[in-house]
C-alpha cells in the first residue's frame, strides 16, 4: 500500500488526517500482514538526526502518523502539506471507539501497573464493549533481557489482539516493536509514547484550543518542567535550526544552478 508522505530532515511522515489513520489501520488488521506504525514528533525527529537505527525503523514503518503542529507547518514549506496533526492520544481514544464497536482487540504493554489499572478502567467506562485481552508491565530497565523478551512475545502472543500498544517511550518502543516485529502473531503494533498517562489521567493534556495553536509542549512543560525542558525547549529549538539550515542549502545548491 502506497501512502503520500513527505521526508521533513530526512524523516518519513505519511501525510494523512486522523480518519485516514483510522481507515488504513483497520485495513492493516483485515490484510493478515504484520505492520509497525510509528508516531514520529519533533523530538523524535531531532533523535533520529543522529539515531540511525531509530530513523530506519521509523522510515521504514508501514505508517508514520503526523503527531506535531511544528511537523504540520514544516511540510508546507516542502511543499507537501500535511492535512493535520494526528496526537497518539487522539489515536488512542479515537480508534478505541472504533474498536469498541467491531470488536477489535487490544494489548497493552508498558507502563506501571497501577498506570495500566487506571487506564484500562477509563477505557472500560467510557467504551464498556471494548475487548481489552492483556496488559503486560514490564520491569524497568534500559534493555531487556532475551529472557523478558520471550517472556512478553509469549503474553502478548497467547492473547491474540489485533493491536499492540506500546507505551515505552521514544526510541525504545520503537527499537522493541521493529526487533521483535516477525515474532509478534499481531497485525499492528503503534508505539505511542506517553499517551498511557493522559488515558490514564496521570497527566493532564491541554485544552483544545491551545492544542490547534501548537502550543500543547508549553502546557506539558509548565506541567513537568524538570522532565521535559530538554525535550521541548532544547528539542524544539534544534528542530527549527536544522530546518532553517536545510532549507538555506537548498536555496544556496538552486542558485548556484542558476
Amino acid at each position: 500500500m502506497k501512502i503520500d508522505e513527505v521526508r521533513i530532515l530526512g524523516t518519513k511522515v505519511n501525510r494523512i488526517s486522523m480518519e485516514d489513520s483510522i481507515r488504513i489501520i483497520e485495513e492493516f488488521i483485515s490484510d493478515k500482514e504484520k505492520h509497525q506504525v510509528c508516531v514520529p514528533n519533533v523530538w523524535s525527529t531531532v533523535l533520529m538526526q543522529k539515531d540511525k537505527e531509530f530513523r530506519e525503523i521509523n522510515n521504514s514503518s508501514s505508517l508514520a502518523i503526523p503527531d506535531g503542529m511544528p511537523l504540520v507547518w514544516t511540510s508546507k514549506f516542502y511543499g507537501k502539506p500535511i492535512q493535520e496533526r494526528v496526537s497518539g492520544p487522539d489515536l488512542f481514544l479515537e480508534f478505541s471507539k472504533v474498536a469498541a464497536k467491531k470488536g477489535y482487540k487490544f494489548f497493552f504493554l508498558g507502563a506501571s501497573p497501577d498506570i495500566l489499572k487506571k487506564m484500562t478502567t477509563n477505557l472500560k467506562e467510557k467504551y464498556p464493549s471494548l475487548k481489552i485481552v492483556g496488559t503486560y508491565s514490564p520491569p524497568f530497565a534500559e534493555e531487556f533481557s532475551e529472557e523478558e523478551n520471550r517472556k512478553m512475545i509469549e503474553i502478548i502472543n497467547r492473547a491474540k489482539p489485533n493491536i499492540l500498544w506500546v507505551g515505552l517511550t521514544a526510541p525504545k518502543q520503537e527499537k522493541w516493536i521493529g526487533k521483535h516485529l516477525n515474532q509478534l502473531e499481531v497485525p499492528v503494533s503503534i508505539g505511542i509514547g506517553g499517551a498511557f498517562d493522559f488515558v490514564a489521567v496521570i497527566v493532564k493534556r491541554a485544552p483544545r484550543w491551545i492544542q490547534k495553536m501548537g502550543l500543547e509542549w508549553f502546557f506539558r512543560l509548565c506541567q513537568e518542567p524538570n522532565r521535559l525542558i530538554k525535550r521541548y525547549l532544547v528539542g524544539n529549538t534544534i528542530f527549527i535550526w536544522l530546518v532553517i539550515k536545510e532549507f538555506t542549502s537548498i536555496r544556496i545548491l538552486r542558485n548556484k544552478k542558476v
